[in-house]
Order: structure tokens, then C-alpha cells, then sequence
């Protein structure tokens, strides 16, 4: 009688277990699952279809297909029946992307993915013509990235290549009124497709900007913004535990700060030469369950620059 009650548990507990992993299976199949986007299409909005145009900078735009995390863009001359030259092949996140042609026929198509599906090519063919007027051109600006924020200036400014330009301008201005601001480099005339300027730069905004020009025209200026900051983010402030608490195994560390993020520092010395943990935060609080013992904590902050504030207090807190 026993050995047949231990078989029944037996088989009773695997078939329990069996039915477990089958919904775990299950639950991990449903977060996984996509939607199927292979019947959906791409409508492109923008150039026209077979466009003949003087305008070498191009705006390419197309509508966002509902369950797509991303789209992939080609480019190539001067067909996908007959290709000479592959000028783009991309993925990105967003459906419009700027491209700077030189003078020929293109063939461009898009199409929208995620991890799973993906839709058909939308193609369509684009004509450049060669010409010498620049008016309508765009300088497309490669780095420093727009709004970027740093502790010393770039350094070093790029931007692409414009068809029949003959040289470039470079200008560099405090503040944000590129053509009324005080110019920390008053447009001056470059034959390459970058300006290394190595002196250092006060803190606060700027702006830089490239026009291209030639003997008979030239292009607006193309402009970005970065920021130059050195100064230090506030301390934080610690908030719970407090110095001396006697905690449970499952603590949460909190504390105030005004900064874009934050480094927790746990230790076993009241020094922190024995560094446990090092979490980096944005949320001002920290949860982690630990074993019974002395720990000691403290908080830095960071900003976008990289500038570190000076450390809190260190304080002491017991698990038991």
C-alpha cells in the first residue's frame, strides 16, 4: 500500500510539474511575441516618386507602420536591377532621413522590421542634376552632435561633403543668436570638411555653423549647439537609513539629488576603501537584499558633462 500511494505522489508531483513548465513556456512565448507587420506597407510621403531636381540635400520621409521598431534604408545608382554603386544601407529608429547626393540617378526603397517580421521594399527613383547654384543646398553636420554638452570644447568640428562646393565657412559664436552673438571665430574659409579649434572655451552655450560656397553661390548656414560646463553637480543628500539604524535584510537606500544620475557606493569600512557595490541610479533610491552585517554608504552625483559632486557624508548602517 505504501509503494503504490508513493508512485500515485510521484506521478502526481511531475504531472504538477509538468503543467508549470508548460505555462512557464507559454508566458515566456507571449513576451516575446511581435506583431506580423509582413502584410503591412510602406507609404512613402516624400521625395516624389521618378523627382529630377538641382537639390543635392534630400528629406526622406515615409509613414510609421504600427508594430515596427525599426526601419532599414538603401541607396543605390543607378538601379537594384543594375547596381554600380551601394550608397547607403541603414537601419534607424526613426522614418525620415536627410541624405546629401552627388549629381546622378538613384534607386532608394525602405522597409519596416521588428525582431520577428518584416514588410516589403517600398522603391523609389530619385534624379540629380548637376549645378552650380548652391542656394538650395544643405551642409549636413556630422559632430559634435546637436546639444551636446561637454567639459572642454570639440576640438574638432566634421561635416559631409557638398557637390560643387569650392570651399567652406566656418563660423563659432557664444550663446544661441548665431548671426547677432559674439563670434569666437569669425567666419573663416576652409578647404576641407572639418575646423580643429583647440583653445578653451569658456563655460556656457554656443553655437557653430558651415555654409558652402562656390564662385557664384553658396548655401545657408547649417547650424548645432553644444554647452561647455565644469561646474559640479550639487552634493546629494542622504535621507534613509540613518546613521547607526539597524535594518532588515531587505533595505532600501534613499537620498535627494537634482542631477541626472547617481553613483551609490556600499562598503564594509568606514572609509570605503572596501567597495561592496557600486550602482549607478537616476531613480534616488537603491533596494538590495544583504546578510547580517556592518555596511557603510554614501552617494555622488554626475551630470551630462561628467562632472562629479563631492561625496555626502558616510554613513554606517547595520543588517541583522
Amino acid at each position: 500500500m505504501s509503494f503504490t500511494v508513493n508512485c500515485i505522489f510521484k506521478e502526481l508531483r511531475i504531472d504538477y510539474l509538468s503543467v508549470l513548465l508548460v505555462i512557464g513556456l507559454l508566458s515566456s512565448c507571449d513576451d516575446i511575441i511581435e506583431k506580423d507587420i509582413s502584410d503591412e506597407r510602406v507609404s512613402i510621403i516624400a521625395p516624389a516618386d521618378s523627382l529630377r531636381t538641382e537639390e543635392s540635400s534630400q528629406f526622406f520621409i515615409w509613414n510609421e507602420i504600427d508594430g515596427a521598431s525599426e526601419y532599414q534604408l538603401q541607396i543605390v545608382s543607378p538601379s537594384f536591377k543594375q547596381v554600380r554603386r551601394f550608397e547607403l544601407d541603414t537601419t534607424i529608429n526613426d522614418y525620415r532621413y536627410e541624405y546629401s547626393f552627388t549629381p546622378g540617378v538613384y534607386q532608394w526603397r525602405v522597409r519596416a522590421k521588428n525582431g520577428s517580421y518584416e514588410t516589403p521594399y517600398a522603391t523609389r527613383t530619385i534624379i540629380i542634376d548637376s549645378s552650380l547654384n548652391l542656394s538650395n543646398t544643405t551642409v549636413f553636420l556630422t559632430s559634435p552632435p546637436d546639444n551636446s554638452v561637454m567639459r572642454e570644447g570639440p576640438g574638432e568640428f566634421r561635416w559631409s561633403e557638398v557637390y560643387n562646393a569650392n570651399y567652406y565657412v566656418f563660423r563659432l559664436v557664444e550663446g544661441n543668436n548665431f548671426d547677432g552673438g559674439v563670434r569666437v571665430v569669425q567666419d573663416e574659409e576652409v578647404n576641407t570638411l572639418q575646423f580643429n579649434y583647440s583653445d578653451s572655451l569658456p563655460e556656457g552655450d554656443y553655437t557653430w555653423g558651415v555654409s558652402a560656397e562656390n564662385q557664384i553661390s553658396k548655401s545657408a548656414f547649417s547650424t548645432r549647439t553644444f554647452t561647455i560646463d565644469r561646474t559640479p553637480p550639487t552634493v546629494p543628500q542622504l535621507t534613509s537609513p540613518n546613521d547607526g539604524d539597524i535594518v532588515n535584510p531587505n533595505v532600501t537606500l534613499t537620498w535627494n539629488s537634482n542631477s541626472e544620475y547617481d553613483s551609490l557606493i556600499i562598503g564594509s569600512d568606514g572609509q570605503l576603501n572596501q567597495v561592496l557595490q557600486k550602482v549607478y541610479s537616476d531613480s534616488n533610491s537603491y533596494s538590495d537584499s544583504l546578510s547580517n552585517g556592518t555596511y557603510y554608504w554614501t552617494v555622488k552625483s554626475f551630470d551630462n558633462a561628467g562632472n562629479v559632486s563631492q561625496a555626502n557624508e558616510i554613513r554606517e548602517f547595520m543588517v541583522q
